[in-house]
């Protein structure tokens, strides 16, 4: 009987320290998820576009949390927008995350109430997003609009939290911390370990604005853009108008098409599909023209950008058939091109021959009377010349031979008498 009791409590004990296991192996499980931090410290424009893009990238493929780090005074209202689309298209899970002393204004407060939840830091504040011109009635109610269709969702209906986020338009109204804290309206995050720990996650990648998400910046300003759109337009007509290829029109179908681009019209691969056919058309262009000239060099430029572009769009460097096919490209189009100036700076570097070389010994007419102290003239190696005669006067129309340079004045002897 005892044997009995004790082998029930043995099995039920190792069943107990299974489940145990299990529930520790689960819990450890759930706890390790992954975040990814992205940086939105820039105007909320074309660049910011990119950069968000990049992040929900990185997080779709790497099944992870989206953590915006917001310190922006805001931007544009289209290219908000469309960060906005991307976060509720892609249904990723975010979090923002204003860090001390930082600010999420006018555009950046709209993004940071995409996410699922807003933590602020000490001194952080949050608001003040009333459209610039205040005028147009109707930007207005679509700015407060936005804010509180975003806010009702964020804050499950609450009335209140909604009309505070409608007042960031209507009232410009400002949160500071604090005052986000005790409403409700934020949470407290005092530095990035916090919240990680708050949300139980570990950050496994970080993305900060680069090179690229800058020059966009600069191009998505409607100014630049607008000015880009004219010139190449401008290029187009001016290729049209000259004789030959000059490569105008390449110039100005990708200045049009970075224009759009900055205008968030066309997207990234568009606009590196047509940085690899502008290049490739340079580099054609170069095959019909001699040496190594500005068009091989703008090609490769062209074609390295775009390349960049079609790999940077990509979470991960995976080396499909496109990536591939475009590394063989270059490395041909970079042998070929070295191979051509190599054999240019050799036809630099040989001897060239004189002028005198190349006249003294060729055969001539002279187009009017020479004689040896009275200069006549003489066409010689396609061109007219001054010419004396080396001893009997020449008459016009006879032929000539050049036996002696001086300066630009040649001498010379009737053809077929011998020089004495």
């Amino acid at each position: 009987m005892v044997y009995r009791v004790s082998r029930h409590l043995l099995v039920s004990l190792l069943i107990a320290f299974i489940i145990l296991i299990f529930l520790a192996t689960s819990a450890t499980s759930e706890s390790e998820r992954k975040g990814v931090l992205v940086s939105l410290s820039t105007n909320i424009d074309g660049g910011a576009v990119s950069l968000i893009e990049k992040g929900i990238n990185s997080a779709k493929n790497r099944n992870a949390v989206l953590i915006l780090e917001i310190n922006t005074y805001g931007g544009y209202l289209a290219a908000a927008d469309k960060i906005i689309e991307l976060i509720k298209s892609e249904r990723i899970e975010c979090y923002s995350w204003i860090p001390p002393g930082s600010k999420a204004i006018s555009a950046g407060s709209l993004i940071a109430l995409a996410c699922k939840e807003i933590y602020m830091g000490p001194g952080s504040v949050i608001g003040a997003a009333k459209p610039i011109p205040s005028t147009d009635e109707k930007v207005i109610n679509y700015v407060a609009g936005r804010f509180k269709s975003l806010a009702e969702e964020m804050f499950k209906g609450n009335k209140t939290l909604t009309d505070i986020a409608e007042k960031f338009v209507r009232e410009n109204l400002v949160l500071t911390d604090k005052e986000a804290y005790e409403i409700g309206f934020a949470r407290k995050a005092t530095n990035l370990d916090e919240l990680t720990e708050k949300l139980d996650i570990e950050i496994v990648d970080e993305i900060n604005p680069g090179l690229w998400e800058r020059i966009l910046s600069v191009i998505s300003d409607p100014y630049i853009s607008n000015i880009m759109l004219f010139l190449g337009v401008f290029l187009i007509v001016l290729e049209v108008l000259i004789t030959g290829f000059q490569g105008y029109v390449v110039a100005g179908i990708l200045l049009i098409i970075l224009s759009l681009y900055g205008m968030a019209v066309v997207p990234a691969n568009m606009l590196a599909a047509a940085l690899l056919v502008g290049g490739a058309v340079l580099l054609i262009a170069e095959l019909y023209t001699p040496g190594f000239g500005v068009f091989g060099i703008s090609g490769f430029i062209l074609v390295g950008v775009g390349a960049y572009l079609l790999f940077t769009s990509e979470p991960y460097m995976v080396f499909g058939a496109l990536q591939i096919t475009t590394i063989a490209l270059l490395v041909i189009g970079v042998g070929f091109m070295i191979f051509i100036g190599y054999k240019a700076s050799k036809t630099i570097r040989m001897k060239k021959p004189k002028i005198e070389e190349r006249i003294v010994g060729q055969e001539g007419v002279a187009k009017t009377d020479i004689e040896p102290t009275k200069p006549g003239v003489a066409y010689v190696a396609g061109e007219d010349w001054t010419a004396l005669s080396i001893d009997e006067k020449i008459r016009a129309g006879e032929k000539v031979i050049v036996v002696e340079m001086k300066g630009l004045v040649l001498k010379e002897k009737r053809a077929g008498k011998e020089t004495e």
